[in-house]
C-alpha cells in the first residue's frame, strides 16, 4: 500500500488570500479529514528519513515533494498532487484564522510549533564550525 498514489483532492481554500471560498462553511467532516490527512502526510513525508516507512502514502508524498521542488508550473501543474499540495501548504503558511479546521490541529501540536520557531531563527553556525 505504500506505493499507492496520494489521495486526489481539490483544496477548498483560496490559495491567494488564505481564506475560504464561498460555501466552504458547509464542508463535510469527511472532506475536512481528507484535507487534514493531506497536510499531515506532507509534514510527515518532509521529515521522514526512513527508507521504508509503514505510513501509507509516505513514499508517494516524498515523490510529490521532490517534484514540487523542481516544478516550474507551480499552481498550473497538471500533476494533481503537486498543485493541490502547493495550495494546501500555501494556505497553511498564510492562514491567520484561529479556528481554521485545517490548520488548528497542526498549530496546537507542540512538536510542529517548535519546528516553526526554529525556522524563524536566524542561521547560526555551530561554534566549532566557526573556528
Amino acid at each position: 500500500m505504500a506505493d499507492q498514489e496520494p489521495p486526489q483532492e481539490q483544496p477548498i481554500m483560496d490559495s491567494t488570500t488564505g481564506g475560504e471560498r464561498d460555501g466552504s462553511r458547509d464542508v463535510s467532516e469527511y472532506r475536512k479529514r481528507q484535507l487534514q490527512l493531506h497536510l499531515y502526510l506532507l509534514f510527515h513525508a518532509h521529515k521522514c528519513k526512513l527508507r521504508v516507512c509503514n505510513v501509507n502514502y509516505c513514499k508517494a508524498m516524498k515523490a510529490v515533494l521532490v517534484h514540487m521542488g523542481t516544478c516550474k508550473q507551480k499552481m498550473d501543474c497538471t500533476m494533481k498532487p503537486c498543485a493541490s499540495s502547493r495550495k494546501i501548504l500555501l494556505h497553511y503558511k498564510t492562514c491567520i484564522k484561529g479556528d481554521c479546521f485545517l490548520c488548528l490541529p497542526f498549530r496546537q501540536n507542540p512538536v510542529l510549533q517548535n519546528a516553526r520557531r526554529l525556522r524563524r531563527l536566524p542561521n547560526r553556525r555551530h561554534p566549532a564550525a566557526a573556528a
